[in-house]
């Protein structure tokens, strides 16, 4: 995707397993300034930022990395968890939070992960394009309540890709001590995302990330980047210029 949506930034890394990544890279031209990197999550892609490559890349340098705060965080001056909050690592009980969102809200949040993880979510999702991008980027935030949320729904609506545990063996590895964040963090979460919900998150993210603010869109769904892109780069604009005076100081 890097390199159809941005075929001038676009570069490629491979790791000594063969594992190849596409990502998008505009270093800065001025000495002083923070480079931001963008994360997408599942099943977004790099082009869910375009607003911020374009924005940020004029105030500062901005990439596209993976998971890094507790693998490096001697590497990063903050983070900004957009929509999920800070999870330490760790196995995620699926069943479990779905019982209790469910119990709160009256429908389980994280119904569509268990179908995710199916051997044929990969193929039922490139034999029903159409139906996945529409459930994904929704037009109507509530739609997911309904379409994607509850157990089996997404399944029934479209076919979706898979996902694993693939980072199990890396995060067992890390520390007691250092699951925790204690990077400075602004968590931009939205009030109209039914799945990673801000409530839910918000709390999460409290208990683990203590240098924390909080930035909540009213009338906003899941994907904050395209729906606030100007109120967004303010945002990120601010916290890195706080970053730099804390740093200074």
């Amino acid at each position: 995707m890097a390199s159809l949506a941005f075929p001038s930034l676009a570069k490629r890394a491979t790791l000594s397993d063969g594992t190849s990544y596409g990502y998008v890279a505009h270093p800065s031209s001025k000495a002083d300034a923070i480079t931001f990197l963008l994360l997408h999550g599942y099943p977004s892609s790099c082009y869910d930022w375009r607003h911020q490559i374009k924005s940020l890349s004029a105030a500062g340098g901005c990439g596209l990395l993976s998971r890094l705060v507790t693998y490096i965080p001697d590497c990063l001056m903050g983070i900004v968890p957009i929509s999920v909050g800070y999870i330490q690592p760790g196995l995620v009980d699926i069943d479990a939070i779905n019982a209790y969102t469910e119990s709160l809200f009256g429908y389980p949040t994280y119904g569509y992960w268990p179908w995710h993880n199916n051997e044929d979510a990969v193929k039922d999702c490139d034999e029903h394009p159409a139906s996945a991008f529409t459930l994904i980027y929704a037009a109507n935030p509530e739609d997911w309540k309904i379409n994607m949320a509850p157990l089996d729904a997404a399944a029934e609506y479209v076919k979706a890709a898979a996902m694993r545990d693939v980072n199990n063996v890396d995060e067992a590895e890390i520390p007691d001590a250092d699951r925790d964040c204690h990077l400075p963090t602004l968590l931009v979460v939205s009030e109209k995302d039914y799945i990673t919900r801000a409530d839910m998150n918000i709390a999460t993210t409290k208990e683990h990330t203590p240098d924390l603010r909080v930035k909540n869109f009213a009338d906003c769904g899941h994907w904050i980047q395209l729906e606030r892109p100007d109120e967004l780069h303010q945002l990120l604009e601010e916290f890195a210029l706080e970053l730099i005076d804390r740093k200074n100081s």
